[in-house]
């Protein structure tokens, strides 16, 4: 795979490791054997990609029991349940930038599509106000710095882009050093 996207002329492959979320409250998100890759797993990819003179953006995902707007709607949502879902995140981050460190990639991404309710002024699938704390953005901007203390390259965040209403958290974009915009609309009508 890696010789036929070189041979296309990319320069770039994004990796998307994972973790489980194994329980929405309290919330147990972590590594599951035969779900998410090991450590030295991506570690090899990352190296292989490398040794072809590939950059290596490390992008990881969530797995969820059903699907992320699921476990958003079925989560408390409380004060103590947002304390911990983001030190839940800052965990899984954070191991991801060292990971990326270790292996040698240039890019972590942050983010992403499921990640909207947890953002500033954050909504639900439905519409609906996620109850985000009010300091969100600062819990963001801090996670980017911490992140930066585990990973010299460059930090990306993901943000998807739909007819929603939804609105970018640019102070957040702004401490990234690259916005990865994931598109979801139709190319066409066909």
């Amino acid at each position: 795979a890696l010789q036929n996207i070189q041979s296309l002329g990319a320069n770039w492959v994004i990796y998307t490791p994972s973790w489980t979320y194994k329980r929405i409250s309290p919330v147990v998100f972590t590594e599951q054997p035969g779900k998410d890759p090991f450590w030295s797993d991506t570690i090899k990819a990352v190296t292989e990609a490398r040794t072809r003179n590939l950059n290596v953006a490390i992008f990881p995902q969530p797995r969820f029991e059903t699907n992320y707007a699921d476990f958003w709607k079925n989560a408390p949502r409380d004060t103590n349940w947002w304390n911990d879902w983001f030190e839940q995140y800052r965990r899984f981050i954070i191991h991801f930038a060292d990971q990326a460190t270790q292996s040698g990639a240039q890019a972590v991404v942050l983010g992403g599509d499921w990640i909207l309710p947890a953002l500033p002024n954050g909504k639900l699938a439905d519409g609906s106000f996620s109850g985000v704390p009010a300091d969100a953005e600062t819990r963001w901007k801090n996670l980017i710095a911490e992140v930066r203390q585990h990973f010299r390259g460059n930090v990306i965040f993901a943000v998807p882009y739909n007819s929603t209403d939804f609105t970018p958290p640019v102070n957040i974009l702004r401490d990234a050093d690259a916005v990865y915009l994931l598109w979801f609309a139709k190319l066409s009508a066909l």
